[in-house]
């Protein structure tokens, strides 16, 4: 009979436990698992932890516990999006690959402000599978030699062109508190950090690229595609924020710097003003709602 009662018991906790961490296992499963998660994860270990706060339950072990379990999910993207496309970047936020509908845009969630932010400027690419989708004509100076060689370069389009590109896919440009967040205020100078533009050797973007050292260091007398300058991404993991295009941000403002910027522009706190008739690059926001 005693033993009845203890297996029983131990029955009772493990029911506990499983109710404890159903939700939270499947998820670091899928998204390939959690080193901070390797540890506490096992059923047996969370058992005597219940067991162990039920006898003293002043101790602060379910409560040590409870607070890991919180550290580790705090970036996770909201249910809705959990898929195996899901991945981990080197900055330790989450990227989703958005499916056909959203333009297979690649974005990542910025738990802070409960949003999705493209990680990469929207390219010609892009921008043109959303003419053909609108059944519009591409905007004029498509593709000039200068400004852009090829679709995996950014789109420069009017602020208009940009609000109806958004409207189509569900998405908003960033407001400029949002845009600054991400590419590092408060903790950075530049996307990357401190470090000057081009000092030692070091061009970590596409800027004074028609100055010969310009299209010595980085290879552009124009325009780069997207994906250039990864290394170099802001605290999120977001490419490009600085150099290559002026990004438009709500209420017709301009950050980053472009191709032709000196450094000064290239400082995450620097804005400009722009017009209806300029063209610039631009890169979307969806909410998490």
């Amino acid at each position: 009979m005693a033993e009845k009662i203890k297996k029983d018991a131990d029955e009772d906790v493990m029911k506990e436990v499983r109710q404890l961490i159903a939700a939270k296992k499947g998820e670091y499963e899928r998204l390939h698992g959690e080193a901070a998660y390797q540890d506490i994860k096992d059923s047996p270990d969370l058992a005597r932890y219940l067991d162990f706060t039920r006898k003293f339950p002043n101790s602060r072990y379910l409560m040590d516990l409870q607070e890991r379990l919180k550290e580790a999910d705090k970036r996770l993207p909201p249910v809705k999006y959990w898929n195996d496309s899901i991945k981990k970047n080197k900055k330790g936020y989450y990227e989703f690959p958005f499916p056909g509908e959203q333009n297979n845009h690649i974005m990542i969630y910025v738990p802070e402000r409960r949003i999705w932010i493209d990680k990469y400027e929207v390219s010609w690419e892009l921008f043109k599978r959303f003419c053909a989708a609108e059944n519009i004509t591409l905007p004029p100076g498509t593709g000039g030699e200068v400004i852009c060689k090829t679709d995996e370069c950014p789109a420069v389009v009017t602020y208009n062109d940009v609000g109806r590109y958004c409207q189509r896919y569900g998405f908003r440009l960033p407001r400029l508190d949002e845009w600054e967040y991400i590419a590092g205020k408060g903790v950075n100078t530049y996307p990357w950090g401190n470090d000057l533009p081009g000092e030692e050797g070091t061009w970590q973007a596409n800027f004074d690229s028609l100055g010969d050292d310009g299209r010595e260091k980085d290879g552009f007398n124009g325009t780069a595609p997207v994906k250039r300058f990864e290394a170099f991404s802001s605290p999120f993991g977001v490419v490009n924020m600085a150099g290559n295009v002026w990004e438009w941000v709500q209420g017709r403002i301009l950050k980053g710097g472009g191709f032709l910027s000196a450094k000064e522009d290239l400082k995450i706190k620097k804005s400009i003003p722009g017009s209806d008739t300029d063209t610039h690059g631009f890169r979307c926001v969806k909410d998490e709602k």
